[in-house]
This record gives C-alpha cells, sequence and structure tokens, in this order.
C-alpha cells in the first residue's frame, strides 16, 4: 500500500507542476455544498425549506443565544474583578440561570455530541486570565 500512496503522490506531483490544476472551474471560490450527505431522507425536505427562509433547527439558535450568554457574563466579570461577595453571589445566580438553559439545551439536541458542558465561576474566571 506504501508505494501506491507514493505513486499517486508522484503522479499528482508532475500533473502539478505541468499545469494541469491550474484555471479549473471555480478555483479560489468556496465549495457550495448543496446538501448535507448525512442528513436522513426524511429530513432532507425540512432542511431544505430551513436553508432557503434563512432559519436554523430551534436547537441551533438555542446554542448561539447560550453562548452569549456567556460571553456577556465574562465581560461583565472581566470589568468586575476582583469579585465582592455579593458580586460573586450574583454571578453565581447567573451561572445557575445558565447552566438551566445548558441542561435544556442538551435535552433538546439529537446527538450526545452536540451537548455542550455546564459552566463554573472558577472556568470563566480562569478563561478571563488566559485571554
Amino acid at each position: 500500500m506504501p508505494n501506491t500512496d507514493r505513486l499517486i503522490d508522484e503522479i499528482i506531483k508532475r500533473a502539478m507542476e505541468a499545469g494541469e490544476f491550474d484555471n479549473l472551474p471555480g478555483t479560489g471560490k468556496p465549495i457550495e455544498w448543496k446538501d448535507n450527505p448525512f442528513t436522513p431522507n426524511e429530513w432532507r425536505m425540512a432542511e431544505d425549506l430551513l436553508k432557503k427562509n434563512d432559519l436554523a433547527y430551534p436547537w441551533m439558535e438555542k446554542r448561539k443565544e447560550i453562548e452569549k450568554l456567556i460571553i456577556d457574563l465574562k465581560i461583565k466579570i472581566a470589568l468586575m474583578t476582583p469579585l465582592s461577595k455579593v458580586a460573586e453571589e450574583e454571578i453565581s445566580n447567573q451561572i445557575l440561570k445558565i447552566n438551566k438553559e445548558i441542561f435544556d439545551y442538551n435535552l433538546s439536541v439529537p446527538g450526545v455530541r452536540l451537548q455542550r458542558r455546564t459552566i463554573t465561576l472558577e472556568e470563566i474566571l480562569l478563561s478571563i486570565k488566559q485571554e
């Protein structure tokens, strides 16, 4: 198999040197994917309707909202650092609310790999220091 790989690499290299890949149709333009090949047939029409109307699945919109809440919280914490006891309690309450949103979101996604971890104050403080 390794010999085949080297042979193919050599053929491609020669073709590139000969300019056979120059001026191909669509050069320099992004690839436009029409359909997701992993979408089951029964969902293709729904995805097509969503795409044509510039919409997304509700769980995708929910993820965007959660990420915005987290970014807003990080900005707020960064402006308040060092945190007083009262501020820390207020932020902890906000984190609880965000984690509830994350929990609800995780129940709505179609697969485990799309779920999001909950957040902690320590994690946020660490990410602020690293930025």
